[in-house]
């Protein structure tokens, strides 16, 4: 059923975001288009004090590449998040769209992703006047989203966790295997961390973006230098970056501020800067979209295909059978020539 929603036209849903489902919906009273995360308010409490925390989280931070929150609706027993609308998909389907072409993700475009998600971290990590830090703890490519004109935005605060400034370090187990710390490092075994856990899942998405593969760490140590499994066609600079925040101590990750003081950091920055908008991938997913109705129009066709060659194949069968049955027909049936030589042997010895 389609939730109800007062003042928005829910359209479409869109999947599930943490705790509840998100759909595409427009405000009647002007037709912009938002997000609109649908939470039944009897979905337990531990839920509930998650969503609380999520509204809190997003009502604080204003960036640019954070998805910004517009307002809470409460209607029968549901809670409606609407929040900015990114309708350009998200990191996760712009990593497939690669592997489906088997094609490289240029550097650039790296690049430019990278530092969008480095100034939105920064921004959770460091803006709120010393008083507070907001961790993340679910940074992975279904959470990174694209804008209209292509802008990166971190999204999902679902599981965000707001540290007072008295406080350094988390204990709660939460965010997504394959981008946590180390094993025996901080979320996992219950050890307090703090931010280089985020500061370590962003290391894995720079990672997968050059690898297109999630990193796998095996052993207890982690020891191996993580940038030499990432193909040599990239620069010094990206491989020792993504080495650096996928240190195993955490004390060794560089923070969000050393990161955008070192030099090539920043220009990478003025190179984003200096562009007319921000997109990093947008001709990418136009063809990625093209690709799509392609695909779906193939996947039609071959389904015509395929119900022509039964109705052939049907037809066939039918011609075999009626010409089955005429064989059967004929053989059961007196020859034409056996007919006369009968006729010749009974005729009379006048008629001879």
């Amino acid at each position: 059923m389609v939730p109800v929603c007062p003042g928005y036209g829910i359209k479409e849903r869109l999947g599930d975001g943490g705790f509840g489902t998100v759909y595409r919906a427009e405000r009647k009273m002007d037709r912009r288009v938002y997000a609109i995360k649908v939470v039944k308010l009897s979905a337990g409490m531990s839920n509930l004090d998650l969503l609380e925390d999520e509204i809190y989280a997003l009502s604080q931070l204003s960036h640019p590449n954070v998805v910004s929150f517009i307002d809470v609706v409460e209607h029968k027993s549901v809670k409606h998040v609407v929040m900015e609308y990114c309708g350009r998909g998200d990191l996760r389907k712009f990593l497939n769209f690669h592997l489906e072409l088997c094609a490289t993700v240029p550097e650039s475009r790296i690049k430019s992703i990278f530092v969008q998600l480095l100034l939105a971290l920064h921004h959770c990590h460091h803006s709120f006047f010393g008083e507070w830090s907001l961790l993340h703890r679910n940074i992975k490519p279904e959470n990174v989203l694209f804008s209209e004109n292509g802008t990166v935005k971190l999204g999902d605060f679902g599981l965000s966790k707001i540290l007072e400034a008295s406080q350094q370090q988390a204990i709660s187990f939460v965010g997504t295997p394959g981008y946590l710390a180390p094993a025996n490092q901080e979320v996992f075994a219950g050890k307090r961390y703090g931010a280089h856990a985020d500061k370590f899942s962003l290391g894995c998405l720079l990672y997968e973006m050059c690898a297109l593969d999630a990193p796998i760490f095996s052993g207890k140590d982690n020891k191996q230098p993580i940038q030499d499994s990432i193909p040599d066609t990239f620069s010094p600079e990206v491989k020792s970056l993504a080495g650096s925040l996928l240190q195993h101590e955490p004390s060794k990750r560089p923070s969000t501020a050393d990161l955008l003081s070192r030099r090539y950091i920043a220009e990478w920055l003025r190179e984003l800067s200096s562009r007319p908008t921000p997109e990093c991938s947008i001709d990418h997913f136009e063809v990625l979209q093209a690709l799509n109705v392609r695909e779906e129009g193939l996947s039609a066709r071959e389904r015509s295909l395929n119900a022509r060659e039964r109705a052939f194949e049907a037809k066939e069968a039918s011609l075999e059978a009626q010409m089955r049955r005429l064989a059967l027909r004929a053989s059961l049936s007196p020859q034409p020539e056996a007919k006369t030589r009968t006729k010749q042997k009974s005729a009379s010895p006048a008629q001879r």
